[in-house]
């Protein structure tokens, strides 16, 4: 049993903590102990909700809504989402921003389209105040229908 299986921590939470220089590669007993400090706050609803504070109610909904999304998924969503009525951004213009701004070349297409329409799945029918709970429900959508 590796120690991640031990502290339920995923292979990409692992690297990232070592890329991160938190833990070393050959994991030691105080790394062992750290991890057991972490899992310990990051299962805890108290400290959870006192970290999150710190983030607007907008980037919190994004967040726990679409967890697995990384940052150039979140910068797109947030692209579609932030969109004036009746304005459009077209897939090639995304993808010249994603290049300018976050530095990643010939980033994937398919996955552009597949954001863009979340968005407007959340804008479609939906006040301001209503928006978060949206992507909430739109997320969990999205995870059984990618699964089935």
């Amino acid at each position: 049993m590796s120690t991640a299986d031990y502290f339920e921590f995923s292979e990409k939470i692992t690297r990232k903590l070592v890329r991160d220089g938190l833990i070393s590669r050959r994991i030691t007993d105080d790394d062992l102990y750290f991890m057991g400090l972490l899992k310990r706050v990051w299962t805890d609803e108290w400290y959870v909700a006192q970290m999150c504070k710190r983030f607007r109610p907008e980037k919190r909904a994004v967040m726990l809504a679409f967890p697995d999304f990384n940052k150039i998924q979140r910068y797109i969503l947030n692209s579609y989402l932030k969109l004036a009525p009746g304005v459009k951004l077209r897939v090639p213009a995304v993808v010249d921003r994603i290049h300018t701004y976050l530095g990643v070349t010939n980033y994937d297409k398919a996955d552009i389209i597949r954001i863009r329409q979340i968005a407007y799945n959340i804008r479609r029918n939906s006040n301001p105040k209503m928006k978060k709970d949206k992507m909430i429900e739109l997320a969990l959508l999205e995870k059984t229908s990618l699964f089935t």
